[in-house]
């Protein structure tokens, strides 16, 4: 979202009832851009990462498979985490609104 943080929710399912528990977290930033040094994670990675966004395979998972497979790709695991958690924002922010988006996903 804009703040660069995320909603964590946590979804409890009970026959006829759920039961929510939203909390909103801001990542701490960690340097500045002055001292930062952007390795780019080749194309064909970022595809590999998106394609197994399936809600079955974790970043770390991801990252060994990306060491095995693209070998002379230099990917970090939190590049990898990057790339898997904008992916799988795709099939879950379902409205630009935190709490709208929230209630959309529960409707599904």
């Amino acid at each position: 979202f804009n703040c660069k943080g995320c909603v964590h929710e946590t979804i409890k399912w009970n026959p006829g009832c759920v039961k929510l528990k939203i909390m909103h977290c801001e990542h701490e930033r960690i340097g500045s851009e002055s001292d930062t040094i952007c390795v780019p994670v080749p194309m064909e990675v970022r595809d590999h990462i998106a394609s197994r966004t399936d809600g079955h395979t974790t970043a770390p998972q991801l990252f060994t498979e990306i060491t095995r497979q693209f070998m002379e790709a230099d990917v970090t695991p939190m590049q990898v985490y990057y790339w898997w958690s904008e992916s799988f924002k795709t099939n879950y922010r379902l409205d630009d609104d935190q709490m709208r988006s929230t209630c959309l996903l529960i409707e599904r």
